[in-house]
């Protein structure tokens, strides 16, 4: 009986999926078109970045919310992250600096 369990168990693993990826990937006409710049040339030469400054009014921040779970989890997450970014933006200049001052 317990043969009979394993042999069928065995069968249900033996299902093939197909691959999520297209067959023809590698073929010349499929690949990204990723053009070669010269030294001279910038690629964000010709981009212009509109930024205007941004403000936050915290207290409706914290108003808007406050008024659900959902709100006060994304609130949350967003510190969260806000604070890992931080984190990591002054392990990456404290090694740059590291890096500088060796040289």
């Amino acid at each position: 009986m317990g043969c009979e369990m394993e042999s069928d168990q065995s069968e249900d693993m033996e299902i093939v999926i197909s691959s999520m990826w297209p067959e023809d990937i590698n073929e010349a006409g499929r690949q990204f078109n990723v053009e070669r710049l010269g030294v001279d040339q910038d690629m964000l030469a010709e981009v212009i970045i509109n930024e205007e400054p941004t403000i936050v009014d915290f207290k409706r921040l914290l108003e808007l919310t406050s008024y659900s779970e959902k709100g006060s989890s994304q609130l949350a997450y967003l510190v969260k992250n806000w604070k890992y970014k931080q984190a990591n933006d002054v392990r990456l200049l404290r090694e740059e600096l590291d890096n500088l001052s060796q040289q």
